[in-house]
Order: C-alpha cells, then structure tokens, then sequence
C-alpha cells in the first residue's frame, strides 16, 4: 500500500492510502501530476484536519494557514446595494398595491378580507 499527500502547488489537496505499486500508477488512476505526490510510511505522521485552515507544505513539512474569506469587491458592493433597493421597491410597491386595492373595494362597496400572516 502506498499512502499518498495530493499537493496543489503547496496545499494538500488529499491523503491517502492506495492499494498500488508504483506512484506512476497513483498518478495516473487519479490523473495527477506525480511531481505532486508525496509518499509516506504511514498517514498517521499527517497533521489532523483543523476547521477554518488548510494544510500546506513547504517541502520538508506541514503547516496549518488560517483560511481567509475574500474581500468583497467594488462589484460585489454595488451589486449587493442594488439588490437591497430592489427589495425595498417591491416592498413599497406591495403596500401600495394594498392601500389601492382598499380603496378600490371602497369605492364598490366591498369588504376587505382580512387575513393575518
């Protein structure tokens, strides 16, 4: 058995234990590029998993990064503005709708159905 680290430049993407006998065939089964392939004794010596980083190697060990959300963009901004004036138009125009639609029922005589929410 072979127990592999898939790297993505210096991040681990997987570990693994893998019934095979060369790192050619590692490569190939999981089309990975086997200058990216670490091989190992056990899985064991692997850091565990840590919520909120990811592992990466400099090329003699293993460190944890603090993942960092990304910072919105200009684009991402105006973009959320627009959203939220949208929904304060169909807000106001849903009260509108409401207060003309009472006035109409008025206007023939009719009675508002009133149902709560």
């Amino acid at each position: 058995m072979l127990n592999c680290v898939f790297l993505d430049g210096n991040i681990v993407e997987m570990a693994l234990g893998i019934e095979s006998e060369s790192i050619e065939s590692v490569a190939e089964m999981y089309c990975w590029d086997k200058q990216n392939i670490l091989l190992f004794d056990s899985l064991e010596d692997l850091p565990e998993y840590k919520e909120g980083y990811i592992l990466k190697y400099d090329g003699s060990s293993f460190y944890y990064e603090e993942i960092q959300p990304p910072e919105p963009t200009e684009t991402d901004i105006i973009n959320a503005e627009i959203l939220l004036n949208q929904a304060d138009i169909i807000a106001k125009q849903n009260e509108h709708d409401e207060v003309l639609a009472e006035i109409l029922l008025n206007q023939i005589g009719g009675v508002i159905n009133e149902r709560k929410l």
